[in-house]
This record gives C-alpha cells, structure tokens and sequence, in this order.
C-alpha cells in the first residue's frame, strides 16, 4: 500500500511517532533526574558535629530538609525516591497512551461512521478494555494474534497502574494471575518484601515504550487492513 502523509491511514507515522520520542525523552529525563539527586547528596550533605562533653559528641548528616537522624539518606535517594519516581513516571505514560487510543476511537467514528464513541466506552469496567472493544468490534478493525496478545499485554500493565494509583504503590492483589505472569517475566518489574511495593528497574522504561511503539505499528497496519479493504468493496 503506497505511503500516504497524514490521514487515518498512517495514525502512528504522521501522529504518535512524535509522541513516543516524546515518552523517550520524558522517562530518560526520570532516570537522569534520579542519578543526579544521588550525586548531588554525595556532593552537598552537610555533617554535623555537636559536642556532648570532652569525649563524646553526636554527629549526623542532612540534605536539604532531611537528616540522617530520621532517615537512612542513601536508602532515600537509592530506592524511595527513585521508585516513586518511577511510579509517578509509568502511571503519567499509561496515561498518555489511553489518551491517545480515545482520540484515535473518535477518530474511527467519524471515519467509519460507528456508534458514538462516548456511548460506547460509558459504563463499568476497564475504559481500556471498552475501547478496544470499540476498535475492534464495533468498528470492525481486525485483530491478529500479535495485535490481541499485546492488548493482552496492556490490560495488565493497566492492571498495575491501577494498583499504583489506588494502593499508593502498594500491590494489594497479588493473587491476580495476570499480575503475577507480568512481574515473573518482566525483570525490570518487582515487589519489595518489606512494604510489598511495586519497583521498576533503570531499564524499565526503554522496555516499556519499545513496546508501546510496536503496538501502535500493529494497530495502524490493522487500520490499514480495514481501509484498503473498504476501499476495494467501494470499488
């Protein structure tokens, strides 16, 4: 099929691909914003000395608004605040991704002439779910095996945002056999056992938006499929 600027036909090479560089550089960003509030620490923390009397004296270190007499400071900026980092950042890109699969749903209602978008996704349940329900159903966009595994592979990993979300980073449900396939496979997802927390690995995010970037690919070559195969029947 000959290449097209704009258009339907290429959703994700005329609209998403710019916004994929985008999530690169914005989850590059959390990564580089981790490493140099550890290096900063390392530079700037002050020690204090307060004599107690000719042999003794406590001594401790601060930071900023933190001191070493309540928090561990390098567990801090080692696993805290780099793992809420990490949350924030996953929770803000899923985001992002959802937003984009709405408009592309009213996009295929004025294109295909579907049943109203909003409609359609109102009710209990996963949005997520009733938009590629909406995708796939309603407009008739077809789905492969590839295509239906990484939809699979989304309505976990909103799962897990929705765990972050509503558990404050905690995973309450770790009987969820999907959740747990996920975090058993994924190596740069994982469960601290002290507070049962959700932690992501440095390498996470390269993984993550690899894949967000592959599944646009498959859905636009699906959106394809259904407009060269509309055209052909108006033919």
């Amino acid at each position: 099929m000959a290449f097209k600027l704009g258009g339907l036909n290429n959703w994700f090479d005329h609209y998403r691909k710019q916004e994929i560089e985008l999530m690169q550089a914005y989850t590059e960003e959390c990564e580089i914003a981790i490493i140099n509030a550890y290096r900063e620490l390392n530079l700037y923390r002050v020690e204090h000395i307060e004599p107690i009397d000719d042999f003794h004296a406590h001594i401790w270190t601060s930071f900023r608004n933190l001191e070493s007499t309540t928090f561990d400071l390098d567990e801090v900026y080692t696993s805290i605040f780099p793992a809420l980092n990490r949350r924030s950042t996953f929770v803000t890109v899923f985001s992002m991704l959802e937003k984009n699969l709405y408009e592309l749903c009213k996009w295929l209602y004025s294109e295909f002439q579907a049943d109203k978008v909003d409609i359609y996704l109102k009710g209990p349940g996963s949005k997520l779910v009733r938009m590629k329900n909406y995708i796939h159903d309603e407009v008739q966009i077809p789905l492969n095996e590839n295509l239906a595994a990484n939809w699979s592979k989304l309505r976990t990993l909103n799962l897990l945002r929705n765990e972050i979300v509503h558990n404050f980073g905690r995973m309450e449900n770790c009987d969820n056999k999907y959740l747990k396939k996920l975090i058993h496979e994924d190596p740069e997802i994982s469960i601290s056992k002290d507070y049962n927390e959700v932690e992501f690995g440095n390498q996470f995010f390269i993984r993550l938006i690899g894949f967000f970037e592959q599944f646009y690919s498959q859905l636009q070559d699906a959106i394809r499929i259904k407009i060269e195969k509309q055209s052909k029947d108006k033919s």
